[in-house]
């Protein structure tokens, strides 16, 4: 057996992966769905890793975000 998966360092390890979920204040970005990276258990997300972005890539995101949340409406008023 692998000497990791008998470690108590293995047990609690948890994957940093890009997870979508609804943002809160993040950025200034709230309530809409992005993919930031995010501590991942067995039981799903178990928190969120703080990214810094340059005022550059900050005005890209709120951009996605708001995007995402133009569409979102356009569909829901059309239906």
């Amino acid at each position: 057996m692998n000497y990791l998966q008998n470690s108590e360092l293995y047990k609690h390890w948890y994957p940093i992966l890009p997870v979508s979920s609804i943002q809160h204040d993040n950025h200034g970005i709230s309530g809409i769905a992005l993919s930031m990276p995010a501590i991942v258990g067995k039981d799903g997300i178990e928190g969120t890793v703080p990214i810094s972005l340059n005022s550059q890539e900050e005005e890209a995101m709120q951009h996605s975000a708001e995007t995402l949340e133009n569409i979102i409406q356009e569909n829901l008023l059309s239906t």
